[in-house]
C-alpha cells in the first residue's frame, strides 16, 4: 500500500475566472441552493462525485476528462478529499479563496524528476520551470490551468511499454499513445489509491508503470541523472546474496554497497548478467560523426556523436563501462548500441529531445534475476510483468448487470527464439464461464507491425489458448499483445501484456 501525504499551502497563482469560480462554488455549497440531479448507480468501482466537488470536477471537463470518482469522500483533517482515477481533488474550507479547491501533488509523491534543461533558443518551444512541454500538452496545460496541472517534472519521455509519450507534472500527468492526436491524463489517482481502491477498472493505455519508490539509497543518484536515464522502479529496494544493495528500474540496476551508503552507488554490468554477446573490436572507419573508443592494439568501437553526448552529460565512459557491440540498426529507423552496463537506442523519428535513450532491460533483468526468495523486497512488489486490466472499447459504460472478465496468463515471462510463446485467456460474465466463443489475439511484432491471430473458441470453462510462431528478435525485445472478445455488436473487451524474448546463454 503505498503511503499518502496530504500537503497544505498556495501553489502557483489561478486565474481570476477560476477564483471567481471557486468562490461561487463554496457560497453555493455551502447555503445548499445548488440544485442536484437524482443520483444513479455508478458502475462497479467507482462513486458518484461528492456535491462539494461537483462544479469543480464539471469546470475541469468531468468524466471525460479526468476519469470516474474511485473513492468515496474522505475526511483528511479540515479537508474533504476524493481520488478521481486522474488524481485526487481536495476541498480545504481554512485555505484562501483560490486553493479551497485543487488537485493533490500525487507526481511529487512519486518521487520522479529530471534535472533542468537549458532554456532552448528556439522561441516556439514552451519552456517551464526547467523543461520544455510539447505544443499539444501545452494547449491541455493552459486549458485546466498551471495551478491545476502543477510544474513539470520531467521532459517528455518516450513509454517504451506501453506505445506513448508521457510527461509528469507535480499534480497530474499527460500522454499521447502513438499515431494518435490527443493527449489524455495518466492515472495518478488509481496509482496513489491503490489498495485502498478496490475494483477499480482503469485502461491499460493509461496505467502507470511505477510500480514502487525510489529508494533513499539512489534518491540523489536518480536526480543527478534523471528519471528517463534511470527509468522509473520495478522492484523495491532489497539486499542480493553478496550484501549489496539492489534496486531495479526500468533501463538499469542500480547497486550499493549498503543501503546507508548512497555515495558508493554504480550500475550492474547487464551485458553479462543479460548475455548479450560481445562483438570483435574493428579498425576505425574514420566516419564523420563518430568517435573512436580504442580497447586494444589500434581496435575498438565507433560511437555516434550522439551517442558519446550522451554518455558525457550521464556519467561517462567510466560510468556505462566500456561498449561492446557496434552501433547498428535494431528495427525501422532505431539503431542501437551497447555497453558494459546498459544499452542506447537512437530513434531519428522522436522529438529532439528523446532521440537517445536507454533500452528498458530492466524488466529482462527482472524476469530472469530477481525474485523474492532471493532477493526479499521491503514491501510486496509483483514480481511479473505488468498486466493490464480488461476495459471495454466502447464509449458507453458498462452495465453493472453486465460484468465480463478477461484473465490473461503467458505460458512464458521469457522465452527463447525457437520457442513459440502460449497465451491462454479465460473469459467470464457475471463470475458466469463463457463457452463457444472466438477471441482475436494481436501480436505487436519486433519489426513494429502487428499480427491478428484466431484464438479457437472457448471450452465449457471459458478457457481457450493460442501458441504463437516463433519470433526473430535481439535479446531484451519486449512483446506486447492484446487479446480482445467481442461480448456483443457495440462492445468489445480487450486485455493486454507482454513477454521479453532472451536466448539463454
Amino acid at each position: 500500500m503505498r503511503p499518502l501525504r496530504i500537503e497544505f499551502g498556495n501553489r502557483l497563482k489561478k486565474t481570476s475566472l477560476l477564483a471567481l469560480f471557486i468562490v461561487l462554488a463554496v457560497l453555493g455549497w455551502a447555503c445548499g441552493s445548488t440544485p442536484t440531479p437524482a443520483p444513479t448507480v455508478p458502475p462497479p468501482g467507482t462513486f458518484q462525485v461528492d456535491p462539494v466537488f461537483r462544479e469543480y470536477y464539471n469546470y475541469l471537463g468531468g468524466e471525460a476528462r479526468l476519469g470516474p470518482a474511485i473513492s468515496p469522500p474522505l475526511r483528511e483533517g479540515y479537508a474533504t478529499t476524493q481520488f478521481i482515477q486522474s488524481g485526487k481533488m481536495i476541498f480545504d474550507p481554512a485555505s484562501p479563496a483560490t486553493s479551497k479547491f485543487r488537485m493533490a501533488p500525487l507526481g511529487l509523491e512519486m518521487k520522479v524528476g529530471d534535472p533542468p534543461v537549458p532554456q532552448p533558443d528556439d522561441p516556439k518551444i514552451h519552456f517551464i520551470e526547467g523543461h520544455t512541454v510539447p505544443q499539444d500538452f501545452y494547449y491541455l496545460y493552459t486549458q485546466l490551468g498551471a495551478s491545476t496541472v502543477g510544474k513539470p517534472l520531467t521532459e517528455p519521455r518516450p513509454n517504451l511499454i506501453r506505445q506513448r509519450t508521457e510527461q509528469y507534472f507535480e499534480n497530474l500527468g499527460f500522454y499521447r499513445l502513438e499515431g494518435s492526436p490527443g493527449v489524455h491524463l495518466l492515472s495518478y489517482g488509481a496509482w496513489a489509491c491503490g489498495d485502498k481502491c478496490p475494483g477499480v477498472n482503469v485502461p491499460g493505455e493509461s496505467s502507470l508503470d511505477i510500480r514502487s519508490y525510489i529508494d533513499p539509497a539512489f534518491e540523489a543518484f536518480t536526480h543527478q541523472h534523471g528519471a528517463d536515464f534511470t527509468g522509473f522502479a520495478l522492484t523495491d529496494a532489497y539486499q542480493t546474496r553478496d550484501g549489496k544493495w539492489e534496486q531495479i528500474t526500468e533501463n538499469m540496476v542500480l547497486v550499493a554497497d549498503s543501503r546507508l551508503a548512497p555515495q558508493t552507488v554504480t550500475l550492474r554490468p547487464l551485458a553479462e548478467a543479460l548475455t548479450i554477446l560481445a562483438e570483435p573490436p574493428r579498425l576505425p572507419s574514420n566516419a564523420p560523426g563518430m568517435y573512436f573508443y580504442e580497447v586494444k592494439d589500434g581496435l575498438g568501437y565507433e560511437i555516434p556523436l550522439h551517442f558519446w553526448e550522451y554518455i558525457l552529460q550521464h556519467g561517462g565512459i567510466e560510468l556505462f563501462g566500456a561498449p561492446i557491440t557496434h552501433y547498428s540498426i535494431l528495427k525501422d529507423q532505431i539503431y542501437h548500441q551497447c555497453f558494459t552496463v546498459l544499452c542506447l537506442l537512437y530513434d531519428s523519428q522522436a522529438t529532439q529531445g528523446a532521440r537517445v535513450r536507454p533500452e528498458p532491460l530492466g524488466y529482462a533483468y527482472r524476469v530472469l534475476h530477481y525474485s523474492p526468495e532471493t532477493a526479499p523486497p521491503i514491501s510486496s512488489t509483483p514480481t511479473s510483468m505488468p498486466t493490464f486490466t480488461a476495459v471495454p472499447e466502447t464509449n458507453e459504460p458498462q452495465s453493472a448487470a453486465r460484468e465480463i472478465s478477461l484473465r490473461l496468463w503467458q505460458r512464458y515471462l521469457v522465452i527463447e527464439q525457437e520457442e513459440g510463446q502460449e497465451i491462454l485467456l479465460r473469459v467470464t460474465e457475471n463470475e458466469q464461464p463463457v463457452s463457444g466463443k472466438e477471441v482475436e489475439l494481436t501480436v505487436r511484432m519486433p519489426d513494429g507491425s502487428e499480427t491478428l491471430f484466431k484464438m479457437p473458441p472457448t471450452d465449457a470453462d471459458g478457457q481457450t489458448r493460442k501458441t504463437l510462431p516463433k519470433i526473430e528478435a535481439l535479446n531484451g525485445t519486449i512483446v506486447p499483445f492484446k487479446a480482445c472478445y467481442r461480448a456483443s455488436i457495440d462492445l468489445k473487451v480487450c486485455v493486454a501484456d507482454i513477454f521479453v524474448i532472451w536466448n539463454a546463454p
